[in-house]
């Protein structure tokens, strides 16, 4: 397997992570796929860049945390990714259906960005686009941090059974029902191997080893 460690952080130029995504996104062609899973998204710029790769026919799938800790933190992403030239049915804002007298809440916390082309490739790390330029929301990002300003890290992982099994695993996760049994889900949780490498799924996150 081979794979490519991007560091991000206040020594790196502002936005460093959130600029390899877009680069990401740009270079995928008419008939490729982008799958993303991820907790906080209120990067605008990055949403737009997703919306034009949909309108120059790539097939975006967005699955992303409807309600996260901070509420209103993804509102205005998703409102402009659902409205009516947004990611149509590509677009998966996931809330977990709970017990009654449930005393917690489960959140998705993966983060996990597949693409296509040129080469199939998957981002894996701590890393989600929970920062925006301009900063409209001052007091929002003061609770959730923006992730480009701090130590955040991507793993770009290349090999075809690796990034075939973490494509699949996202769509499972955007079509899939998200009770709270989801957690015990084999498909989900199966873990995935190469010759040198394996990825595990804890409950809502990735690990690799």
């Amino acid at each position: 397997m081979k794979f490519e460690a991007i560091f991000g952080g206040p020594d790196r130029p502002r936005g460093y992570l959130r600029d390899k995504l877009s680069e990401h996104i740009t270079a995928v062609p008419s008939g490729g796929e982008i799958d993303w899973v991820t907790y906080y998204f209120r990067d605008r710029r990055l949403a737009q860049d997703l919306l034009q790769a949909r309108h120059r026919g790539v097939r975006v799938r967005l699955t992303l945390e409807k309600s996260p800790r901070t509420g209103r933190a993804n509102e205005q992403v998703l409102s402009m990714l659902s409205g009516p030239d947004g990611l149509g049915d590509g677009l998966r804002a996931v809330a977990h259906r709970l017990l009654p007298g449930l005393l917690w809440t489960p959140h998705l916390h993966e983060k996990i960005y597949c693409f296509s082309h040129p080469r199939p490739i998957a981002l894996v790390g701590s890393f989600n686009p929970s920062g925006d330029d301009p900063e409209t929301e001052p007091d929002v990002i003061d609770e959730i941090l923006d992730h480009d300003r701090g130590h955040n890290l991507l793993v770009g992982i290349h090999g075809d059974a690796l990034v075939d099994g973490l494509v699949q695993h996202t769509r499972r996760m955007h079509d899939g029902g998200h009770g709270i049994l989801e957690r015990f889900d084999n498909q989900l949780n199966k873990p995935l191997r190469d010759t040198d490498t394996t990825i595990l799924f804890w409950p809502r996150q990735v690990g690799i080893r």
